[in-house]
Parts: structure tokens; sequence; C-alpha cells
């Protein structure tokens, strides 16, 4: 599973550079840590599957209800809620994905998170509009050299610039209670992996 498949053509998927890893990582502990703060007060979060994790071992399939296009893609991260995981007995998937094996996704994650240096401008206007189509609540687009997140939310089923955050700022989600992801802790290795 090298490859993704958008609009029916296959894109060899990027390999994750160190410091891409390392964010993927940052970002999989801090989803954690809001999951392990959220046990402690007996709230259920959902679940975050990340690429740092068994890159090749995940990806999302959307199908296109207008066609028989079917799309493959391996997002960096996917965080799907609890209502979700329910409905879409997650817990079976989450559990060949920590087994390694190969794991392919029909149930559709609130919030999707990619690196911009992933692939083409054109790419992601393509994935992003199969975002919207599917009903993503958020996409979340890092920018590893500007060191910034580029957040859109579903609004009209669409999918709209919501914000910028920049170093110094906390991406904050209506989806996750309480969570607040620092763009500092994204982009620098303060936080121990």
């Amino acid at each position: 599973m090298n490859n993704e498949i958008i609009d029916g053509s296959s894109h060899e998927k990027h390999k994750l550079n160190n410091e891409e890893t390392k964010i993927s990582e940052r970002l999989f502990k801090k989803f954690n840590e809001y999951f392990n703060s959220r046990k402690d007060k007996n709230e259920s979060a959902g679940l975050y599957f990340s690429a740092n994790q068994n890159f090749d071992n995940f990806a999302l399939l959307f199908n296109n209800p207008n066609s028989d296009i079917k799309n493959l893609i391996k997002p960096l991260g996917i965080y799907f809620s609890f209502d979700k995981t329910t409905a879409c007995n997650m817990g079976n998937i989450y559990e060949s994905f920590l087994k390694q094996e190969q794991t392919i996704i029909e149930c559709i994650p609130d919030i999707i998170i990619e690196l911009s240096c992933m692939s083409d401008k054109n790419l992601f206007s393509v994935k992003k509009k199969i975002y919207e189509e599917s009903g993503i609540f958020e996409y979340w687009e890092i920018n590893t050299e500007k060191k910034d997140i580029i957040v859109y939310r579903l609004n009209d089923n669409k999918l709209k610039f919501n914000s910028t955050y920049y170093p110094g700022d906390k991406v904050k989600t209506p989806i996750l209670k309480g969570f607040g992801l620092s763009i500092h802790d994204v982009f620098n290795s303060r936080i121990p992996i």
C-alpha cells in the first residue's frame, strides 16, 4: 500500500522524512494525552490514527456516490469521535491496525490531518473536495516550511477556511472539548518522544 488512489489515478505516497516523522509522533502524543485526560474524567474521546505508527498499514476508502470511482487516501492523521468509533465498530479496526495488519477504513473521520509537502497543490484541492463531499468536519493542513497549520471547517456542506495557526497559537476544535494543540509543540522537539 505505497500509493494513494485519487479520482481513479494512482499517486505515490510521500515518504516521511525525520522531521515529518517527529511531527507525526508529537501529534500522536498530544492526542493521546488528551484522550487520557478524558478517561480520567470518565469521558469517552474517540480514536486517533497516526502515520508514525505503521504508515503503510492504514488508508481511508472514500466511495464517490456519483460514480464508481473509489479513493484510497493515506493522510498523516485521522480522528474519529466516540460516536463514530461506536457506530463504525472501530475497536476491531484499531486492533488490526495495532497488530500491523493491512487496514482499510471505510468510516468517515471527523478530522483529517495532512502535511502540505505530501502532495502538490492540485492534488490537495482534489483531496479537499473528496473530504468535503464525504462530510469531513475539519481538514488540517500542516506546512513544515512555514511552520503553521491551516484549518478548514465544514460549513454549508463546504470545507471553508477557518484559521491559520502560527507559533504561539493553539489549534482548538469544537469536536474535542478542552483540546488545545500548541503550534510550538508540533514543530519543536520540546515534547519528549
